[in-house]
Order: C-alpha cells, then sequence, then structure tokens
C-alpha cells in the first residue's frame, strides 16, 4: 500500500528546491557582474538588473521581436496583407507570432481599449521596426536609473528615445513583456532562467 510523503520528506525537498534556487540565482548574478564589468554598479543595482541582458545574442534579438510584437500588437492585426508579416516569422517562428497576435486573456480591458496602434513602416524594414519597439519595451521594464547604461552597453541607442512613448501605456507595456517571456520560454526561444519575469519599473 502506498504512502503518502511525510511531512519531513515534504520540508526536505522545499528546502532542496530553495537552496538550488538560491545557488542557480547567485550563478546568473555572478554572470551578470562579470557582463557588465564596465559599469559603475553596486551589488543593488546588479540584482535589480533583468537577467535576459546575459542571455545569447540570437535569445535576446528573439525576446526583443516578441516584445515588439506584443507592444505593436493591434496595428499587426490590422495588415491585409500576410505577406508584410513574413519577415517576422522569419524572427521568431509562425507559432510565437501567432501566440502573441491572437491571445488576449490576462489584458486589462482598458489596457487593450487604450493600447497604441502606429502606422507600420513597408514590408522591408517592418522586422527591424519590431525588434526597436522591442528593445526599448524591454529597456523601459528595468529600473529608472538603469535604463541608459543598458541600452549604451548593448548598443540600442534608438531605445531611451521610445521610451517615453511607452510611458503612456504601462498596463499595456507589462503585458507585453509578460507575455513575450512566456511566450519565449513555450516556444524554447529563450533560456529559462530565476527572476526572467521580474519587472521594477519605477517610471516618474
Amino acid at each position: 500500500m502506498a504512502h503518502a510523503p511525510s511531512s519531513a520528506s515534504t520540508d526536505k525537498g522545499g528546502t532542496a528546491f530553495a537552496l538550488a534556487q538560491a545557488a542557480g540565482n547567485r550563478r546568473a548574478r555572478a554572470v551578470l557582474a562579470k557582463e557588465l564589468r564596465g559599469l559603475p554598479w553596486s551589488w543593488q543595482q546588479l540584482h535589480e538588473c533583468p537577467l535576459w541582458v546575459v542571455w545569447p545574442i540570437a535569445s535576446r534579438e528573439a525576446l526583443c521581436a516578441l516584445a515588439g510584437l506584443g507592444w505593436l500588437k493591434l496595428s499587426l492585426r490590422s495588415c491585409i496583407d500576410g505577406r508584410q508579416l513574413a519577415p517576422i516569422v522569419g524572427l521568431v517562428g509562425p507559432q510565437a507570432l501567432s501566440a502573441v497576435l491572437n491571445t488576449d486573456t490576462q489584458i486589462p480591458a482598458l489596457a487593450l481599449a487604450s493600447a497604441p496602434k502606429p502606422l507600420l513602416p513597408p514590408q522591408q524594414s517592418i522586422a527591424a521596426y519590431v525588434v526597436a519597439w522591442g528593445r526599448a519595451l524591454l529597456v523601459w521594464g528595468c529600473p529608472h536609473a538603469c535604463r541608459d547604461a543598458l541600452a549604451g552597453h548593448l548598443s540600442w541607442a534608438d531605445a531611451p528615445a521610445l521610451v517615453n512613448s511607452i510611458d503612456v501605456h504601462p498596463e499595456w507595456a507589462q503585458t507585453a513583456l509578460r507575455q513575450a517571456h512566456a511566450t519565449a520560454a513555450a516556444a524554447g526561444l529563450a533560456p529559462v532562467l530565476p527572476q526572467d519575469h521580474t519587472y521594477t519599473t519605477d517610471t516618474p
């Protein structure tokens, strides 16, 4: 006859998981500190910095594309010519594209009603446009004091200029960021690291 696990064994399992998670966090923060060693940051600033900064470039660019898709969702849905979206499929794949564009669950009605809907550029530049907005969204999701330094470190020169537009739609931006991370993880486009979904925005 099978016996239910005792509270002692359950506690042991929980403790082991917590220790493993803490060790993973320490390793990730050590990698982050090495990556950003040229920046005069405190340990507190490093702790607040999101871990996508040390993702492989391809994974990070895929995350940027997904974030940009979420931000521009309503504009992209209005495309009646599927060929205009073809360059974006090349960035994230058809399933991830569909997941972002066709999912409205967990989006507050107020955020959806006031979502941004900018005009899209021609087909030949739409992929770069989506990625640029995604980079800006990821920068926006960082602590305010870290934004410019991170954008400079990553050579995302255009990102800070777009942040002011994102400030106008904070709920929509947060939703796009969460969905980008969830879609990236589900599609295997990015590594799963501790605290990936933590955003500590402190916009004025």
